[in-house]
């Protein structure tokens, strides 16, 4: 039996904490907890680090019952400030980043916990993602980005789903203030930062759900995104040990493996999984689709090992 983690209060420490940076989510984090509470696991703090909402976020999580939840609300100097003011409070031996509007899937912590149990020297744990909106009740899947390294990532833009990701606490490496203005690439700057010398694996199970909503901060600071990613790249190349004018030949050299892996592979898979709804007329996509809105959105349903069964496909 493993010996359990004990905080600096003598009491066992959680095995999950979940991270929730929040800012004027009412309208979405009641469903953002429930997801968590729904999974069943004991074991799991979540922190709710608010940076003074206007619209009662704090009332909806006060209210909110079934959860070890500790909320913090006060003024912050963006996303990543609040995501790394939680975890520093955070207890637990595995971390996870859920932004307040999106959605974790049926089954995850089970099957993250299995994947930290069945390797003990893993450190990060990733995975492709669902995206979804509410009001027309669509349903897609993110694209693969199984085998996706820290080179692709660096090199090459490629999205890693931070609402799929969980690693190891004491692994954690935070980004210096300098970085607090970013507000289009947090989860890349986080990640990218995260992950040089880590041992990683991907997991088959689609592990969240990302929440299409208009007005997102992806949508109001598109014309950032050049000048961020530039930043966050010149950090990691200089932590890898790789000079400014090595940079564009090892964009050069790791190009074709990045097309084959990340570019044609991961169309590959989207065009099979089209051929496939072809094949069964779209009834699969449809009663996946109806599972997550009709059951796993509502709070008050259950989760079941056929409903989870049919949202991990």
């Amino acid at each position: 039996m493993d010996k359990p983690n004990l905080d600096t209060s003598g009491a066992p420490a959680p095995r999950f904490s979940v991270l929730v940076p929040a800012w004027n989510a009412a309208p979405f984090i009641a469903a953002t907890l429930h997801s968590v509470r729904k999974q069943g696991f004991a074991s799991v703090e979540v922190i709710v680090m608010d940076g003074g909402s206007t619209d009662g976020t704090q009332a909806v999580v006060e209210a909110f019952e079934g959860l070890n939840i500790t909320l913090v609300s006060e003024p912050d100097k963006g996303q990543l400030d609040a995501l790394q003011k939680a975890a520093r409070l955070a207890r637990g031996d595995i971390l996870y980043w859920l932004n307040a509007d999106d959605i974790l899937m049926p089954g995850s912590l089970a099957a993250v916990d299995a994947a930290f149990r069945a390797d003990p020297d893993l450190d990060l744990v990733f995975s492709d993602d669902f995206a979804f909106e509410e009001e027309t009740r669509l349903l897609v899947n993110g694209g693969l980005i199984k085998g996706l390294s820290v080179a692709d990532h660096a090199l090459f833009y490629r999205q890693m789903y931070s609402e799929c990701i969980f690693w190891k606490r004491e692994k954690t490496r935070l980004l210096p203030d300098s970085f607090y203005d970013l507000r289009l690439c947090t989860d890349y700057a986080f990640f990218l930062n995260l992950r040089v010398g880590l041992k990683e694996k991907w997991l088959p199970k689609r592990l969240g759900a990302f929440r299409i909503a208009p007005g997102q901060i992806s949508q109001i600071y598109r014309d950032r995104l050049d000048g961020e990613r530039s930043r966050i790249r010149a950090l990691v190349f200089e932590r890898l040990g790789w000079s400014a004018s090595s940079v564009p030949i090892r964009r050069a050299l790791h190009w074709p493996s990045f097309q084959l892996r990340q570019v044609l592979r991961p169309k590959v898979h989207a065009a099979a999984r089209a051929l496939g709804r072809k094949m069964d007329g779209g009834a699969g996509r449809r009663a996946r689709t109806e599972a997550f809105f009709n059951a796993w959105l509502t709070p008050d349903v259950a989760p079941t090992p056929a409903l989870i069964a049919l949202l991990n496909r």
